[in-house]
This record gives C-alpha cells, structure tokens and sequence, in this order.
C-alpha cells in the first residue's frame, strides 16, 4: 500500500469515526435539543 492509499484510507476513517460520533451526540441530546425551552420564550 502506497502512502496515497493510506491517506485515503484515513480520511475515510476519521469520517465514519465522526459520523458515529455525531450520531451519539444527537442520540443523547436530541430530547433536550427538541422539547420547548424552560423559560418558555420562543427559540
């Protein structure tokens, strides 16, 4: 495997790792980031 390949194959992989990430984070938060706020102003 040349360095090319192993470039590639890293970018590939910090994206799925993020992905997942972000997937968990809005798993998480996706409760609180959705209900009416708390104060009961809009936004």
């Amino acid at each position: 495997m040349g360095s090319a390949d192993w470039y590639l194959a890293s970018v590939q992989l910090s994206g799925v790792v993020w992905a997942a990430a972000f997937g968990l984070y809005a798993v998480r938060y996706w409760p609180v980031l959705t209900r009416p706020r708390l104060d009961g102003k809009p936004g």
